[in-house]
């Protein structure tokens, strides 16, 4: 930076701690991933206990050799491990009404198991009244040490994962038998696909149902998909169930040799294996045929991933380059290098989202 603007610019705006909120929603968009919100989402679990001298080097091999644990006690619960470094005048209810109610009473952690919402960016409601109350240095120290709490946790703990479509044939029938009645303005054909594809999706939902009903709580796949540290019940799904309909352009696999996907196949068939239903899952392994459409889907997927990516990409260039030459002024208007007024206040209310509680200002007055 060669000016004074400059060089203050590249050392107060661009430092990241500066920018845990977003400019665009006043909502934090720095938070815990992964592995720390598993490991916190375990820690907080309602009868997580663990014996002082545990809970000590917990503390140590994380790098907190000045807390101290509450006295008397020959147990503490994960809940008063976090609290430690929660400050004592933060009180707020996170899922209020919902099953996961997450309550914090004077700096403690009296409730609840702490999960994405609460620790994740963009929903990080702890991260949120942080940087309102204290600033920005408070929630990089919190991030930091509770993070660290989590992983030395995750990882002392150890965490791994190891590890029918009856009505479909009834469609086909009807379709071979004349019994079907076409949907308005589709064709008999396209009835039958799209009620092929309504029944195998029901066939993955209700599996995804059983094995919700059915998984063990305790295991690594359901901590993650469940605390949102990382994937969902649909991945566990696929993991323990079956992996379900493969789409190509929003349809049933029907491209490939004359009359039929694969060679595979008898000419004209229109079961669900044909057309790329895959009734194995990840654990178990599938055969050839399903590798073959499960990687026709994928590659799709990719394609337009990576065309999104670069239309929102050129979208976002033009508009920043537009957009460049405004600036706030003393008066509070924006206006262009013309001078020309372009609003008369800064985002129509005058609110710097980076400041406000998403977009909200409090008009409250606090009195001693």
């Amino acid at each position: 930076p060669q000016t004074e603007e400059a060089r203050a610019e590249a050392e107060e705006l661009l430092k990241v701690q500066e920018h845990v909120k977003s400019p665009k929603m006043g909502g934090p968009i720095v938070g815990m991933l992964q592995d720390y919100v598993s490991g916190l989402y375990l820690l907080t679990q309602e009868d997580m206990e663990l014996s002082r001298e545990k809970a000590f080097n917990l503390l140590a091999e994380a790098g907190e050799h000045e807390k101290s644990l509450p006295e008397g006690k020959e147990k503490v619960t994960g809940r008063e491990l976090v609290s430690l470094f929660i400050p004592d005048d933060i009180s707020l209810t996170i899922n209020e009404g919902e099953e996961n109610n997450v309550v914090i009473e004077d700096g403690e952690l009296v409730e609840g198991i702490l999960d994405e919402g609460a620790l994740g960016d963009y929903g990080g409601e702890i991260i949120q009244q942080l940087k309102i109350q204290y600033g920005s240095e408070k929630v990089t120290e919190f991030l930091n040490r509770v993070s660290r709490i989590g992983a030395v946790y995750l990882t002392r703990r150890g965490f791994s994962i190891n590890q029918t479509v009856e009505d479909a044939d009834q469609v086909i029938e009807n379709y071979r038998e004349g019994e079907m009645e076409p949907i308005t303005g589709k064709t008999l054909d396209e009835t039958r696909e799209i009620r092929m594809t309504q029944t195998l999706n029901n066939v993955f939902t209700d599996i995804g149902e059983i094995i919700r009903e059915n998984v063990n709580e305790e295991s690594s796949a359901y901590t993650m998909a469940d605390s949102g540290a990382r994937g969902s019940m649909e991945n566990v799904t696929t993991m323990a169930g079956l992996m379900g309909q493969n789409s190509v352009r929003d349809q049933r696999i029907n491209r490939g040799y004359k009359d039929r996907t694969t060679s595979h196949f008898k000419k004209d068939e229109l079961s669900p294996k044909a057309r790329g239903f895959v009734s194995s899952n990840i654990l178990e392994g599938m055969d050839a045929q399903e590798i073959f459409f499960h990687q026709m889907a994928q590659r799709k997927a990719l394609m337009d991933k990576s065309l999104r990516t670069k239309t929102s990409g050129y979208m976002y260039r033009r508009l920043s380059n537009s957009l460049q030459e405004l600036t706030v002024r003393e008066d509070q208007t924006v206006r262009n290098a013309q001078d020309d007024i372009i609003q008369f206040r800064a985002g129509e209310d005058g609110i710097d989202p980076q400041k406000s509680d998403r977009g909200m200002i409090s008009t409250e007055i606090e009195t001693n």
